[in-house]
């Protein structure tokens, strides 16, 4: 498909083994487990090229596919443990990925399953931004910072308000008065695979932030977050 004669990649990542929440990449919202939502919406992408699947479980990988992702390998164990990092795991699968098929692609897209609100219309819209940017050579979904706003935060001893570290005026503002903040959400990221491949990672002076709505925000990372979801899916 691509755009604008620009290749792309996507890749799905879902190691098993989480601690926080046993099993979050599979768990089921509406009959159907977390993993296949962003496996649908690559697939639904009007300018995706390929989809593959990041797993180091054979369980996994079957769902993957079974919903039209693509698996080249298992993801080796030194990629699969609690400290390997996102990146290096996405850059061993597009290395992997031309070894088997000898296929260079231009942009790479990492979906993760505990973002299932990231949709296809907003895949497409991100890879257009990105690639019609005249400077960035990255993208990070975002959210506004809200409530928990740093001139917000505070620390206590003793049970009794502390410090304001970010406020040291200890005054409480509105918050439409205070500078825009954002956070990266976890709900997209894509990236010029050389530009990854040099920098190896997806945050830079040149990374355009998407303010996503406030409802594609949301992320899985414990019991109470699938709570909420389940509603909202």
């Amino acid at each position: 498909m691509s755009y604008k004669n620009k290749t792309i990649l996507c890749i799905i990542t879902a190691r098993s083994g989480s601690k926080g929440l046993k099993n979050k990449n599979i768990l089921k919202i509406k009959n159907k487990p977390l993993l296949a939502y962003p496996v649908e919406y690559a697939k639904k992408s009007k300018l995706i090229d390929k989809i593959l699947i990041s797993t180091d479980s054979i369980k996994y990988a079957k769902i993957a596919k079974k919903y039209g992702a693509i698996l080249n390998d298992l993801r080796p164990r030194k990629y699969s443990s609690d400290n390997s990092s996102s990146i290096d795991t996405v850059l061993y699968e597009i290395t992997n990925d031309f070894l088997k098929n000898k296929i260079i692609y231009d942009y790479v897209i990492l979906l993760e399953p505990t973002s299932p609100m990231t949709n296809n219309k907003i895949i497409d819209d991100c890879i257009k931004k990105i690639i019609n940017h005249k400077i960035a050579k990255s993208l990070i979904g975002v959210g506004v910072v809200k409530s928990q706003h740093p001139m917000f935060l505070a620390t206590k001893k003793n049970n009794l308000l502390d410090t304001m570290p970010y406020n040291r005026k200890i005054k409480f503002y509105r918050r439409q008065d205070l500078e825009n903040l954002y956070f990266f959400d976890g709900s997209i990221y894509i990236s010029e695979i050389n530009y990854l491949k040099k920098v190896k990672s997806f945050i830079s002076k040149k990374t355009f932030l998407y303010e996503m709505d406030k409802i594609n925000n949301f992320e899985i990372d414990d019991i109470y977050d699938f709570q909420i979801l389940e509603r909202l899916l």
